[in-house]
């Protein structure tokens, strides 16, 4: 696989996500976590989306990633969720975001921890030991 500057990872669920990218090593490494209680702490969007269960957190989280890209934060994303939560956040991402999509995952990986993320994320991943 060619080294993607700029990939980033979004691993949700109902109520947690968790934002991975792959580290010196590529091999995937969490670099920020949110909940429900968290995300929008920065635009005020908090509250709302702990009162509105998954649902806010979904449109919380979309918001989240569109304004990530929108700063240039990332240049290729990756969304893993269960398939209920990845069709509403994709449904989610403004046009603009979703072109940098380059792959997506039906799974509940928000509890795995980084070190056998590399098995599920192998396909957008550049190869250990490539720099």
């Amino acid at each position: 696989m060619v080294e993607m500057p700029g990939l980033y990872i979004v691993i949700a669920n109902d109520a947690h996500a968790r934002f991975v990218r792959p580290g010196p090593d590529n091999r995937p490494h969490t670099i920020h976590t949110v909940d429900a209680g968290t995300l929008g702490e920065r635009d005020g969007d908090a509250p709302d989306a702990a009162r509105a269960g998954h649902a806010g957190f979904a449109h919380s989280l979309a918001k989240r990633i569109n304004n990530d890209f929108s700063v240039d934060l990332f240049s290729h994303l990756v969304v893993v969720a269960p398939v209920h939560v990845l069709r509403e956040l994709l449904a989610m991402l403004d046009d603009v975001t979703r072109a940098s999509l380059i792959g997506s995952g039906a799974a509940d990986l928000v509890t795995v921890p980084d070190h056998d993320l590399t098995t599920h994320l192998r396909a957008w991943l550049p190869p250990i030991g490539e720099p």
